[in-house]
């Protein structure tokens, strides 16, 4: 790691570092049953659900706004905390990645459009951690975007943008990390990208070191 390159790499949470669709489908599918909608979604509009932030999905899925929004999310919220936090899985092979990223001498943290507190309590309960020195979630009111998000790193480390790497799967996290002007690497294990997987994309997590290596290198 060079002194003028890279110093910080900043990973989205759902479809990124777990992939917690299985959580975050049952627990929409539930608000959306105790708030008496009861048709079936199809594949692209729970995937609306994972990734960009929880009021759009909301938004355009079912059509809310104003109060009845604000409603729908705090009770996924409820739902979620009790049973959907529960519901994840790991990607092979990334753990390892992520550990040799850290033996290297990066920072390591999360930045997520989830709830922080869910966000904290999801990485808690995972074997890595250890790993990351911070974990920037959306706050109660849902007024911070992807990159007001990803900014709590750089200035809690002191890192310029040009130090910086975002990992993400979907088009939100290309453009909060375009926003700051942040490189950007996506994974393709993810949900969100419908218009096809920009570059550099990681088609496996051991790809992803490569990736971010050559990066460094090249800075």
């Amino acid at each position: 790691m060079g002194k003028s390159g890279i110093r910080l790499i900043s990973f989205d949470l759902d479809g990124t570092l777990l992939d917690t669709s299985p959580g975050i489908w049952h627990t929409m599918e539930r608000t959306a049953r105790e708030l008496g909608f009861s048709r079936v979604l199809t594949a692209e509009e729970k995937s609306r659900f994972v990734g960009p932030p929880l009021k759009d999905g909301f938004s355009i899925v079912y059509n809310l706004d104003g109060t009845l929004r604000n409603k729908a999310v705090d009770l996924y919220r409820e739902i979620y905390k009790e049973e959907g936090i529960k519901m994840y899985s790991y990607y092979p092979g990334l753990e390892n990645v992520l550990l040799s990223l850290r033996k290297r001498g990066y920072i390591l943290t999360v930045s997520t459009l989830k709830d922080e507190r869910a966000a904290k309590s999801l990485i808690a309960s995972t074997p890595f951690s250890s790993l990351f020195s911070a974990i920037h979630g959306s706050d109660p009111g849902l007024t911070m975007g992807k990159s007001g998000i990803l900014s709590l790193s750089l200035r809690e480390f002191d890192v310029r943008s040009s130090q910086a790497v975002l990992v993400g799967d979907s088009e939100s996290d290309e453009k909060g990390a375009a926003a700051l002007s942040v490189p950007f690497v996506a994974v393709s294990w993810g949900f969100g990208f419908p218009y096809g997987l920009p570059e550099p994309c990681a088609e496996k997590p051991e790809e992803l070191e490569e990736i971010i290596l050559s990066m460094d290198k090249g800075s």
